[in-house]
């Protein structure tokens, strides 16, 4: 989330606390791609129990995920 201008990450953002969602149901398994609908309810359960990670956190998740590596300034 930006500031009102639109230059910088709201600080609120980047609090070191983890990230709200923007999902008011709980998780969702729509997408489950696998073949064992007990095993995707599991799956989909176990995530909706999860803390939703931190903006630090979150960043380094993609930079592994996408096989980037960070670099502290």
């Amino acid at each position: 989330m930006r500031d009102w201008d639109g230059t910088v990450l709201d600080p609120v953002t980047v609090d070191g606390y983890g990230l709200d969602s923007g999902v008011e149901d709980g998780a969702r398994n729509r997408e489950c791609m696998c073949e064992d609908q007990a095993e995707c309810n599991a799956i989909r359960d176990r995530m909706d129990r999860a803390a939703l990670p931190t903006a630090t956190d979150l960043m380094h998740l993609l930079a592994d995920s996408l096989g980037y590596t960070l670099t502290k300034r």
